[in-house]
C-alpha cells in the first residue's frame, strides 16, 4: 500500500504525464519501466506507476519504450498478465 507521500507523488506524476503528452504530436511514450538497481522506490511503487504509464499510452494509442534493469521477470509478468499483445516486441 502506498503511503500518503507516495500517493501525492503519483498524482503529481500523472498530472505531468497527461500534460506532457500530445497525441497529435507524440510518436511514442517512454522511456518507462522498472529499475530495481537503484533503491529510490519499492518494486510495488514502480509497478504501479509503470502500469499507469502503459494504460495512458494505450488510451492515447501510442507505442512505448521500456526501460528494464534487474526486473525482467516482473516486466514480462506485467505484459503477459495484462495481455498487451497489440505492442510489437522489439529488442535492442
Amino acid at each position: 500500500m502506498a503511503s500518503g507521500r507516495s500517493t501525492c507523488l503519483y498524482t503529481e506524476i500523472e498530472k505531468k504525464i497527461n500534460h506532457s503528452i500530445n497525441p497529435s504530436k507524440s510518436s511514442g511514450n517512454g522511456e518507462m519501466g522498472l529499475d530495481y538497481y537503484w533503491d529510490d522506490s519499492t518494486p510495488e511503487e514502480q509497478e504501479r506507476v509503470f502500469r499507469r504509464q502503459i494504460a495512458i499510452a494505450k488510451e492515447m494509442k501510442l507505442p512505448i519504450v521500456i526501460h528494464n534493469r534487474d526486473a525482467t521477470e516482473d516486466c514480462y509478468r506485467i505484459f503477459k498478465r495484462r495481455r498487451y499483445s497489440r505492442y510489437r516486441r522489439n529488442y535492442a
